[in-house]
C-alpha cells in the first residue's frame, strides 16, 4: 500500500499546522506499516491509539486558526466525519483483529491526503485574504 510522502504542496503556509500534518502523515503510515508487518495486536492498538489522540488535538489546533472562516462549520464537519470513520476502524480492529479492510486503510490515505491538498489548503488561503 501506497504511504503518504510529504511534499510542498501540502503546505498551508502556517508552520505549526504543516509539522502537524506531517506528524499526522507519520503516525497514519506508521499504522499502515506496522499493519503489514505482521505486528501484534496490541503494538497495531498502540499505534493505532497514538494516532487518534494526535487527530483530535491537530483538529482542535486547526479548528482554532479557521473560526473566523464563513465555512468554518463544513470544514469541521469534515473532521467529525473523519474521526468518526477512524473510530469506527479501531471498533472494527478491536473486534476483528488485523483482518480489517485494506480498503478502510486507503480510504483513511486518500481522505487525509486530499483534505490536506484541497480543503486545508483553501480555507487557510482564504483566512490569509480575511485577514488583510
Amino acid at each position: 500500500m501506497d504511504l503518504i510522502k510529504w511534499e510542498e504542496s501540502y503546505s498551508v503556509g502556517v508552520s505549526e499546522i504543516d509539522r502537524q500534518h506531517q506528524q499526522l502523515f507519520t503516525l497514519l503510515n506508521k499504522f499502515v506499516l506496522n499493519f503489514g508487518a505482521g505486528n501484534t495486536r496490541d503494538e497495531l492498538q498502540s499505534v493505532l491509539e497514538e494516532m487518534i489522540d494526535y487527530m483530535g488535538y491537530h483538529f482542535r489546533c486547526e479548528e482554532n486558526y479557521l473560526q473566523g472562516h464563513p465555512d468554518f462549520a463544513k470544514h469541521r464537519g469534515q473532521h467529525y466525519d473523519f474521526v468518526q470513520k477512524t473510530l469506527q476502524l479501531q471498533k472494527d480492529f478491536m473486534e476483528k483483529g488485523p483482518g480489517i479492510s485494506q480498503d478502510v486503510l486507503k480510504f483513511l490515505i486518500v481522505w487525509l491526503k486530499n483534505h490536506v491538498l484541497t480543503m486545508d489548503t483553501a480555507y487557510f488561503t482564504d483566512m490569509r485574504k480575511i485577514a488583510s
